[in-house]
């Protein structure tokens, strides 16, 4: 009997500590000065997909999705000049104008962590889509005195598999 319960658990536990946990690897990008830890599902986001979804003509420094182009990591290198103080002041502004654009916009939590001893500035939040809610990760970092951008979303259905590994991702970021 006992053996039948201990079956019985690994069959039911070990199916769902496996689907929460994904796979992560290191990818570089800005000439080798950025790496970051990416789950392995993420690849290349084709042109015509980028194009689809975001109704843009340029593509940011990174677009990673997953099959579905349901789970998503983007980082933009901006030109936009700041000091790492100001940081947070640039994340609060770019909450405020989104949600100007969007009024179903959310705020799960915000903050700053310490990664490698850089400051990141960060907000979770809840916007909906044409048919669903979506889950936004935004985080913010100066690199080279210039603020680089990510952002993590997927469908807000998935977000309990997803938000501790975007967690993970951000506390990755690696800059030279």
């Amino acid at each position: 009997m006992l053996l039948k319960i201990r079956l019985y658990l690994l069959l039911i536990i070990f199916p769902a500590i496996s689907f929460a946990q994904s796979e992560l690897h290191k990818i570089t990008f800005l000439e080798d000065t950025v790496t970051i830890n990416s789950p392995v599902e993420l690849i290349e986001m084709s042109d015509e997909m980028f194009k689809f979804k975001y109704r843009m003509s340029t593509k940011p420094t990174l677009i990673l999705s997953d099959e579905a182009a349901e789970v998503n990591l983007i980082a933009n290198f901006s030109n936009i000049k700041i000091s790492e103080k100001m940081i947070v002041a640039f994340k609060d502004n770019q909450i405020k104008q989104l949600g100007k654009k969007n009024e179903s916009l959310k705020i799960l939590d915000s903050g700053v962590k310490i990664v490698n001893g850089r400051k990141i500035s960060y907000c979770k939040f809840q916007t909906d889509a044409i048919d669903q809610k979506i889950f936004n990760y935004y985080f913010f970092i100066v690199h080279k005195n210039k603020v680089l951008m990510f952002t993590f979303n997927c469908l807000n259905k998935l977000k309990s598999k997803w938000e501790k590994v975007a967690d993970e991702i951000v506390m990755s970021v690696r800059l030279k």
